[in-house]
């Protein structure tokens, strides 16, 4: 049954996913909207919330600080620790490694972890990286999407990981696994130009039915209408629905797991077991048993006989009586605003899964916590302290000159010029004294108690780092001339074991992320690909992903060879070889990271190419030679 619109229509079960989306894109609104809040603190901006006055009456911190008299300074301690902890994965120096399960295979492995590492070129991967791991560490998600395809930047196709806004993912709000194995929905809402939506469409039909659906769509109430229409729904998020950006087209994409019917045969002929569609079943299997019968009976085969599988092997269902079952798939959708499929179907990918790869942290009870937020309560009253402390210093009376009436009678002089005279170095004015008053001006300062302010600050800034788990030794401040080196070598790896779980997920997240390209690159690079050694200038590599398809691979985070002290031990290995006559000079400088080590090589090799040319000169000289004397007539011999 399908319901219609204006020009649309939507089915049942596409109707279903559509509002079950938007169900999981509110459940996320918590989410989204601590995520803005920790970014606002992490760069800065930390007296936006609102809160109520003695009043009762709600406006920004800043804006009741004001009212106060207060100055508005922030000292922001979130930023540098959020620098610190990304300082610290960039540091690791660790790669995802492809290891084959067979040792034989090892070189065909290592042919992949090269084909990794030049899509992480193509995709600017440590950039990419230094943003995903700073938007995890802040808002508690790491989110990217691994695909293939053209990309419309510079319209290549290859395997790029894209980036996805945590305030436009959303996954289903029942999920408790931290792995994500019960993730039975995910996606992301997009605001796209309409030039970005076109170079999606396939043929001049799509691009006619994308600027019908979307000039409907340009109304905020045709949406709703359509929304009410088809769902009877009074109540929706429009969020969901309408672009951030008037000029922009919103496209929803949602990946879900559904169930198919299936059918799985085993062929008695090849021994093979497969899985066909009920609209393939004919073509596979009834078609080709029809064909192999008829073969047989051409033979001379009797038809009777024929019809028995002893004789002829033919395609039979596997397990049940059909071979039918129900699979789990991931089916994709393409929603238009009005709630019309643009593009569907089932995963185009062999690993079987949605392009998405997420990692929360903490991820407990289905619960997302992020590493900012539980340092914004002590950045609030840090603020507070300050603010405080500059409105007291700003308010208590300093150098403040205190004149009585009668100290002005007979000096001639007005109250400006007492005040001027009195700021001078060395002034001096001259006065007639009364007997028996004491009217001399005097100059009134207020002991404001500054100690306990910065005593209270301070601790403050002890209980954000321990909270934190960020010391100063992690943040390479300078110690007292008494601390040994030994003990802050200690402090430092003490503060990196309270931050080793954030640093865990990060490495999952990049674990995952390596897994899925992998296996984007097993299915989709066919032709062989000429990758320059991570490294090398100018040494290039013939890989041949054919010999990758099947392999059998595991991903593990190793420390990353492209470092000076890996190469400096490498290279003191390689010398030690080359002295024990174990390999060649020449050897040496291939497997090496030698200071000129390409240009040496390239020269020994111009020279043992030179040398084989005069060698091959001095062969062909003397074979000319040799066969001019065969070919010289014999001298004049004695005739007896």
């Amino acid at each position: 049954m399908r319901r219609q619109f204006p020009n649309f229509s939507i089915s049942d079960r596409e109707a279903q996913v559509f509002f079950r989306a938007e169900q999981c894109f509110s459940a996320m609104e918590n989410f989204r909207r601590e995520f803005t809040r920790c970014m606002r603190y992490n760069y800065g901006d930390q007296l936006n919330d609102i809160v109520r006055d003695e009043h009762g009456r709600t406006a920004t911190e800043g804006e009741i600080m004001q009212r106060k008299g207060y100055a508005n300074i922030i000292h922001n301690m979130i930023r540098k620790t959020t620098n610190t902890v990304q300082g610290m994965f960039l540091n690791q120096n660790s790669a995802p490694v492809c290891a084959a399960k067979d040792r034989e295979e090892a070189v065909d492995a290592e042919n992949l972890t090269i084909l990794y590492q030049f899509t992480n070129d193509i995709n600017e991967q440590v950039l990419l990286d230094t943003t995903i791991v700073e938007e995890g560490v802040i808002g508690g998600a790491w989110l990217a999407k691994e695909r293939y395809g053209r990309n419309p930047s510079n319209g290549k196709v290859d395997c790029w990981q894209m980036y996805v806004n945590p305030r436009r993912f959303f996954i289903n709000s029942d999920m408790e696994d931290p792995r994500g194995t019960d993730c039975s929905m995910v996606g992301e809402v997009l605001d796209l130009t309409w030039g970005q939506l076109l170079s999606m469409a396939r043929s001049s039909q799509e691009k006619q039915h994308l600027s019908e659906v979307y000039a409907y769509a340009a109304r905020e109430a045709n949406i709703l209408e359509c929304a009410h229409r088809f769902g009877k729904r009074k109540h929706i998020n429009t969020s969901f629905l309408m672009p951030d950006e008037h000029e922009k087209c919103r496209l929803i994409e949602v990946w879900s797991r559904e169930h198919r019917e299936r059918y799985q045969f085993h062929d008695q002929l090849t021994g093979e077991l497969f899985v066909c569609r009920p609209n393939e079943r004919k073509e596979l299997v009834d078609d080709v048993n029809a064909a192999r019968l008829q073969e047989r009976m051409e033979m001379g085969v009797d038809p009777e006989e024929a019809q028995s599988k002893l004789i002829i092997p033919v395609i039979m269902p596997n397990g049940s009586t059909d071979g039918w079952f129900e699979e789990e798939i991931w089916y994709y959708r393409f929603f238009a605003p009005t709630g019309e499929v643009l593009w569907q179907g089932e995963t185009p990918y062999e690993h079987g899964e949605h392009p998405y790869i997420f990692v929360f942290h903490p991820f407990v009870n289905g619960e997302i916590h992020s590493f900012v937020k539980d340092m914004v309560d002590i950045q609030r009253y840090v603020n507070r302290l300050v603010n405080l402390n500059d409105y007291i210093m700003r308010a208590s009376a300093k150098g403040l000159l205190a004149v009585p009436e009668t100290a002005l009678e007979g000096t001639g002089m007005s109250i400006e010029d007492i005040a001027d005279i009195w700021a001078k170095p060395a002034g001096v004015f001259v006065f007639k004294p009364k007997a028996g008053f004491d009217n001399m001006p005097r100059q009134i300062t207020s002991q404001t108690n500054q100690v306990e302010m910065t005593s209270l600050i301070n601790m403050e800034k002890s209980f954000f780092d321990d909270i934190s788990g960020v010391n100063a030794a992690l943040q390479g401040k300078s110690v007292g001339s008494g601390v040994s080196g030994v003990y802050y070598q200690q402090q430092t790896q003490n503060a990196a074991v309270s931050l080793q779980g954030l640093l865990t997920r990060i490495n999952a997240f990049k674990r995952k992320s390596a897994e899925k390209r992998c296996k984007n690159i097993q299915q989709y690079y066919d032709d062989e690909k000429i990758i320059q050694i991570v490294g090398r200038q100018g040494a290039e590599r013939k890989v041949s992903p054919r010999r990758i398809k099947d392999l059998e691979y595991d991903i593990t985070i190793a420390e990353s060879t492209a470092t000076p002290v890996f190469r400096q031990i490498a290279n003191e290995f390689l010398m030690q070889c080359t002295q024990a006559g174990w390999i060649s000079f020449e050897n040496m400088l291939k497997s090496g990271e030698f200071p000129f080590g390409d240009k040496i090589l390239a020269n020994l090799q111009a020279e043992q190419q030179q040398q084989q040319e005069q060698q091959q000169q001095q062969m062909q000289m003397a074979q000319m030679q040799q066969m001019q004397q065969m070919q010289a007539p014999p001298d004049n011999a004695t005739i007896e």
